[in-house]
């Protein structure tokens, strides 16, 4: 199943929706961190396979649309004193 994309560059688009205050900025910036650091997830089954042996950030398709401040986000996460990032008030892209 894998097979075909091993050694090949697959581009993920992935859309995250749901309420007001229930945790969408946490789980993208959660999400992009640990696919970054792929050594956090040694239970993924992509990573535990061999399928997945990269994931790196790369410019985002269309400028006109906001970036999603990942960095500030993963920043306000891992502070000296943790605290919660802003919420996204707006659709933004990485």
């Amino acid at each position: 199943m894998t097979g075909g994309w091993i050694g090949s560059e697959v581009t993920v688009r992935l859309g995250v929706t749901g309420l007001s205050r229930a945790g969408k900025t946490v789980f993208i910036t959660s999400l992009v961190a640990n696919l970054l650091d792929r050594g956090r997830m040694p239970q993924l089954l992509g990573a535990a396979s061999g399928a997945v042996q990269a994931a790196y950030l790369q410019p985002q398709p269309d400028d006109t649309v906001p970036r999603f401040e990942y960095e500030t986000h993963l920043a306000a996460l891992t502070a000296d004193q943790p605290h919660w990032p802003q919420s996204t008030r707006n659709v933004s892209q990485l």
